[in-house]
């Protein structure tokens, strides 16, 4: 019978057939109807102010945040034009007439030319970062996927997980997105079932289901990172690493080169909306670009929550289809499970003694090094063949180990993924890097 729900839920998993934009309720969800209606279907919603009653929406002003934590030290990413893990030639770069790839990662290489562009990392006091962004036009910084609990442990008391998601999924990472709302997060996937809410400004992603990986040429591609000199402020393309992302799309979505990347122009997409207040869920594994727009104080503000995903697959594999994982099996007999009517509370969907042995701290887990992202920092927005990074892995914390998918952390050849330091990049976040 569960082997009957399990090929269900796969075979059924949602993927829009046209240009659209992504569903919107008003009407808040138990933890019933969320399981039963988006994450077991692998379907993305907004939930319209579902965050507008947080106190961070109120008390998080400039002034507050920088009394706060103004001496605290953070670690920031930046770039020259708010861009963030593009990609580019790698014969812009210094160290590419020196640089022979081993074959153990030019064999997995669709594009060698190409390489995705890590920001700059930076660690400076809180307060010193808040003057960049609201004084600086020449760079752009950016607290991308950076632990809330362990940079900012005040302030996580200001927000929580929506009642609909709590004791459901297993939570991975719990982060905070700071910038001057002139950022653009490059096309890519995260690993996680993610649940985002907007504090200050807007988030507009346009976003692809996992069914579109292919049209969008999933795969390993070389890392290279800015290099920053803060007193001059003069940008480098000089290092190149071995390592390899392994969540970032090569396809470039304002100038899309349709002669390189003819399967682009069969991918469909879905444009989200996330004003102040919003909460947006994107499950795990669908495409998104994000670009930010600031408030009035010249600000962007989100805060995000990673969960162990419900549907994971090897990666980067094209052709490799969502399964439902096996952590969450214990799950599938409550997807008939009715609310009983005499209750105020929505039933647990998830056994109580898991939420006792996964209870952690308000807001987070901090777990070991995770793979900074699924962007530069390994494991939601950075991926690796050869030495790592969240926006990468997309973002992990100091000591955190991202986490890849059931089968053990292998993509779909056996390579090993692995999340790893830059340079002084201290943060891991969720973009996933791999190493042989």
């Amino acid at each position: 019978m569960k082997g009957a729900t399990i090929r269900k839920l796969e075979k059924g998993v949602f993927s829009p057939r046209k240009e659209g934009k992504c569903e919107e309720v008003t009407k808040i969800p138990t933890r019933e109807e969320f399981f039963r209606n988006y994450v077991s279907a692998s379907r993305p919603v907004i939930f319209k102010g579902a965050a507008a009653k947080w106190a961070a929406s109120s008390k998080w002003t400039n002034e507050y945040l920088k009394e706060e934590a103004g001496d605290r030290q953070v670690h920031v990413k930046i770039t020259p034009d708010g861009e963030f893990e593009g990609c580019d030639a790698a014969s812009n770069w210094e160290d590419h007439a020196t640089r022979v790839l081993p074959e153990r990662v030019s064999s997995k290489l669709s594009f060698p030319d190409l390489v995705v562009v890590r920001p700059a990392p930076h660690d400076l006091p809180f307060d010193e970062f808040m003057h960049i962004i609201e004084t600086r036009r020449d760079i752009n910084a950016y607290m991308e996927y950076a632990s809330l609990s362990s940079y900012l442990p005040s302030l996580a008391e200001d927000v929580e997980v929506p009642p609909f998601a709590r004791n459901l999924l297993a939570q991975a990472h719990f982060n905070i997105w700071l910038g001057n709302g002139r950022t653009l997060g490059k096309l890519h996937f995260d690993p996680f079932d993610n649940l985002l809410a907007q504090v200050a400004g807007e988030k507009h992603f346009t976003i692809f289901p996992p069914s579109q990986s292919q049209n969008l040429y999933e795969g390993h591609i070389p890392e290279a990172q800015f290099d920053f000199d803060f007193e001059t402020g003069e940008f480098k393309k000089k290092t190149l690493f071995e390592s390899t992302s392994m969540v970032m799309s090569p396809v470039d979505l304002k100038k899309p080169n349709f002669e390189r990347f003819p399967l682009f122009s069969e991918a469909t997409s879905l444009q989200c909306r996330v004003a102040q207040g919003d909460v947006i869920f994107l499950p795990s594994f669908w495409w998104h670009e994000v670009q930010s727009v600031p408030d009035a104080a010249s600000r962007n503000i989100a805060v995000n929550y990673w969960f162990d995903p419900f549907f994971t697959k090897d990666f980067p594999c094209a052709a490799c289809h969502l399964k439902v994982s096996e952590k969450y099996y214990g799950l599938l007999d409550l997807l008939e499970a009715a609310v009983p009517k005499d209750t105020e509370e929505p039933v647990p969907i998830i056994p109580q003694e898991v939420v006792d042995a996964e209870k952690t701290p308000k807001g987070s887990k901090e777990d070991a090094p995770v793979v900074n992202k699924p962007k530069e920092e390994p494991v939601a927005k950075e991926e690796t063949i050869g030495k790592e990074k969240s926006k990468g892995t997309k973002p992990a914390e100091k000591g955190e180990k991202a986490s890849k998918d059931s089968k053990g952390g292998k993509d779909s050849k056996g390579v090993k993924e692995k999340q790893k330091e830059k340079g002084k990049d201290k943060d891991k976040a969720p973009r996933v890097s791999d190493e042989l």
